[in-house]
């Protein structure tokens, strides 16, 4: 049989497979605005849920604590840093037991920083994923922002116990931590946009970012008080937008303390506009480098 004769007989058989009537997606890498981007990702909720829980189970796969890393953790971190930063070097506010002082602003800063390196990676660890599936590649960076939401769930835990321990009462703000959250992980998602597109060019971002979330670790009011900075350095201080949500959770928490300080109006405004600025930017920048995504990786 000819080539002709065996190509013919194959369109055959697939037109046989193959329900005319059924609709047709076209696929086209040049086509698609942010907010359709962002509007796909968001419909593929089952995806988001399934990759999600995929990047949980795969973390804790093969270990023999397992979730209970989650609790060991800031446990660990908590006891070695209060007993150099409490006990030796007495940076703390006066008059409030350091534990619960550190943990209420250290557990916001490990869901920024786990969901910022997540997202970071989304890409360049989803290669087989992305080479050979059709999907909204935005899923990617959303999803790996909310499997670091259950490791924080059980840090609160150890939150409230550690201040149950130490007589430490949360003031009614505490019923804004859901609004922290958000913001905290909506600040990650930002960065991480910007950083996961960048990265699939560029794979030293991951060895940059390493860098800057040490440095951003002491640089925002995790170890020392907000009130250590002075007031008029306050707004610019909270370019960082950690600095605010930190200060917030702290204050919520260990607020019964009067030596505890508040952010701003004014601290607030600046660090929810540079968050939307990251968010916004990101899901452009991201939605533009997408289109290339397949090819260098």
């Amino acid at each position: 049989m000819s080539s002709a004769a065996e190509l013919a007989e194959t369109v055959a058989k697939v037109s046989r497979l193959v329900d005319p009537n059924a609709p047709v997606q076209v696929i086209d890498q040049r086509s698609g605005s942010m907010w359709s981007s962002l509007m796909a990702a968001l419909g593929a909720w089952e995806l988001l849920y399934l990759l999600a829980t995929r990047d949980l189970t795969i973390r804790y796969r093969q270990t023999v604590v397992g979730i209970g890393w989650a609790v060991l953790n800031p446990l660990l971190m908590m006891l070695v840093l209060s007993v150099f930063f409490g006990v030796l070097g007495r940076i703390g506010p006066a008059g409030v037991p350091y534990p619960p002082f550190l943990l209420s602003g250290m557990v916001m800063w490990r869901l920024f920083e786990s969901a910022l390196g997540r997202s970071n990676d989304s890409l360049i660890s989803n290669v087989a994923l992305i080479d050979k599936v059709s999907f909204p590649r935005l899923v990617l960076p959303v999803a790996s922002v909310l499997s670091p939401l259950v490791d924080f769930a059980i840090s609160l835990v150890v939150v409230a116990g550690v201040m149950m321990f130490y007589g430490v009462v949360p003031l009614t703000e505490a019923l804004m931590l859901p609004v922290y959250i958000l913001v905290t992980v909506l600040s990650a998602l930002g960065f991480g946009l910007w950083l996961a597109g960048l990265n699939a060019h560029y794979r030293d971002i991951t060895h940059i970012l390493q860098v800057v979330l040490r440095l951003g670790f002491y640089a925002s009011p995790i170890l020392y008080s907000l009130d250590l900075v002075p007031s008029e350095y306050h707004l610019l201080y909270a370019m960082n937008p950690m600095v605010t949500v930190i200060s917030a959770t702290r204050h919520a928490l260990c607020g019964s303390y009067e030596a505890i300080v508040a952010p701003t109006m004014g601290m607030w405004v600046v660090s929810l506009s540079v968050s939307l600025t990251a968010l916004i930017s990101g899901l452009f920048v991201f939605n533009r480098l997408e289109k290339r995504i397949a090819d260098v990786l």
